[in-house]
């Protein structure tokens, strides 16, 4: 048997990644615009815990629904 790994260089062509420089202040608003006008499911990456946190509150209060999956949360909430 043969196997053979190889490196792929490229993200897969059904993935589209973004990288938007925004101010702080406007942080959580730009993610929402994001979020509503995105077909289908949204992965967003934080930095901290505590960001998490709060951007999760913040998508809520507009309807927006949310899964966090940080370390401060148990198995069972992941």
């Amino acid at each position: 048997i043969e196997v053979e790994v190889r490196k792929n260089d490229r993200p897969p062509v059904t993935i589209e990644q973004k990288v938007i420089e925004v101010s702080a202040a406007d942080k959580n608003d730009k993610t929402l615009d994001l979020i509503n006008s995105a077909r289908g499911s949204v992965v967003v990456f934080t930095r901290t815990k505590h960001r998490t946190d709060r951007l999760t509150e913040y998508l809520e209060e507009y309807g927006v629904k949310v899964a966090r999956i940080h370390g401060d949360r148990s198995q069972g909430q992941r």
